[in-house]
């Protein structure tokens, strides 16, 4: 450990000296810890001082964990890729691969702060893999020959001259349950490409339930998330089964400006300790010697529905929202279940479809409100346009859909399957007829 911090530092002085960096803190630096009182409970972030060189090792709310750290490669933390070299060229904040659960980090925490409920920190991480040491396979197949067949590290020293910094704070009472994440990278050699996990989360296993949100159509899907991962410009949020609990990421440059950049999302499930995990990416290319690359990830932890509300209040300059009200369909057999809650449906045993249809928030001339009724005998919900539900429980409104067709809106269809007692409502009519329920007529005009 000592030679290895010798052996980086040189370099790493110079540019300590360039940026007026502050000295390395000791070595027995204690965690940093930052607190908000959110939705009648209260969310703790803290970074660890001298076991992960600074990256976040904790975020607990409501008596749940959030944040994996089974070993260095996890925990909330930033890293990248120089020149293609994947894992072979591979800064990462909170430590190497040789350092596995050790309490201690190759990677070298130069300051670390709680200061005013604001949480700073700055790093020099270390390589993923050690001066030379051998990947087991190729470092990246996709090169040209001979370099697809290069199997060991490019780093010649085992901490790299990179600075990385992050801030973290709260966003406030607006958004309590919000965390602004700001990070930067400081360069000192040149290089012709970098792929960077400007901030990147693992979370338990048991946040298995993958959704992303489109905030200007406030559209929620369910996507499927594998050990290869998948990219979006989106909102990604990572739940627990029954909604209460979930961590939902963006990046509003992601969002208004897609090119070389994305959220990556992923879910290893198997082996002795599988995980999720989320990415805010950044692609960039010819790096110059003694620049800085900064961005911006939010950060929001709750229920599914506290975190869309998060990520829908976050300010995104250039983005028009839509003001139609989402309606989430959910199914748990023989029933389905139509809910502007997502925690609601999910905490009963549904399991989320999809987002069906978007209602129109206030009502007047050419518009009619739609309720949403219980069969209290037969467990059976629908929605009617008659405030008395028909002879059954009210359970409020739903929201407005237009009498007549507007620009922009289908029909909304109702269906009724007698041997099972569901109602189905559905914006295509194929999937009710087909299904062997009986039509029993348009309920209004929607948007999809």
């Amino acid at each position: 450990m000592d030679r290895q911090f010798a052996r980086a530092m040189a370099p790493a002085s110079l540019l300590a000296l360039a940026l007026g960096m502050v000295s390395p803190a000791p070595a027995n630096a204690q965690d940093a810890s930052i607190s908000s009182s959110a939705n009648g409970g209260t969310i703790v972030v803290t970074a660890s001082g001298s076991r992960f060189a600074g990256a976040i090792s904790s975020i607990t709310y409501r008596g749940v964990q959030y944040i994996d750290i089974a070993d260095h490669g996890r925990e909330m933390q930033s890293a990248l890729q120089l020149d293609g070299w994947g894992e072979c060229y591979n800064p990462t904040e909170a430590g190497s691969v040789n350092d596995t659960n050790k309490m201690t980090s190759t990677s070298n925490l130069l300051s670390i702060s709680s200061t005013n409920n604001v949480l700073q920190t700055q790093t020099q991480p270390a390589f993923w893999l050690a001066a030379f040491q051998q990947y087991g396979k190729p470092c990246n197949p996709y090169l040209p020959y001979p370099d697809n067949t290069v199997s060991q590290a490019k780093n010649t020293t085992d901490v790299s001259n990179l600075i990385f910094r992050r801030t973290a704070s709260f966003y406030g009472a607006a958004i309590p349950n919000l965390l602004n994440v700001d990070v930067s990278w400081s360069f000192l050699d040149n290089h012709a490409s970098t792929n960077i996990e400007a901030s990147t989360a693992y979370l338990p296993a048991t946040f298995n339930v993958f959704l992303t949100y489109d905030r200007a159509s406030r559209t929620l899907a369910k996507v499927p998330a594998t050990p290869t991962g998948s990219s979006t410009s989106l909102p990604v949020i990572i739940a627990q089964p029954n909604g209460l609990h979930s961590m939902g990421a963006f990046s509003p440059a992601i969002m208004t400006n897609p090119s070389n950049r994305y959220m990556a999302y992923f879910y290893f499930g198997t082996g002795p300790t599988p995980t999720a995990k989320w990415s805010c990416v950044f692609g960039e290319s010819n790096i110059s010697a003694g620049s800085t690359y900064s961005y911006s990830c939010p950060t929001a932890v709750g229920t599914v529905d506290e975190v869309i509300a998060a990520i829908q209040a976050y300010p995104v300059a250039g983005q028009t929202v839509t003001s139609m009200i989402p309606i989430f369909r959910f199914y748990k057999y023989p029933r389905h279940f139509l809910t502007q809650s997502y925690s609601e449906a999910a905490n009963a045993g549904f399991s989320f479809e999809t987002t069906a249809f978007h209602l129109f928030p206030a009502g007047g001339a050419g518009y009619s409100a739609l309720y949403r009724c219980y069969n209290s005998s037969s467990a059976d919900r629908f929605v009617s346009t008659q405030s008395n539900c028909e002879g059954f429980t009210n359970e409020g409104v739903f929201g407005f859909a237009a009498t007549t067709q507007l620009p922009g809106t289908v029909p909304l269809y109702r269906f009724y399957r007698n041997s099972i007692t569901d109602h189905l409502i559905t914006v295509n009519y194929d999937e009710g007829a087909q299904n062997a329920y009986t039509y029993e007529g348009i309920l209004g005009y929607v948007a999809y």
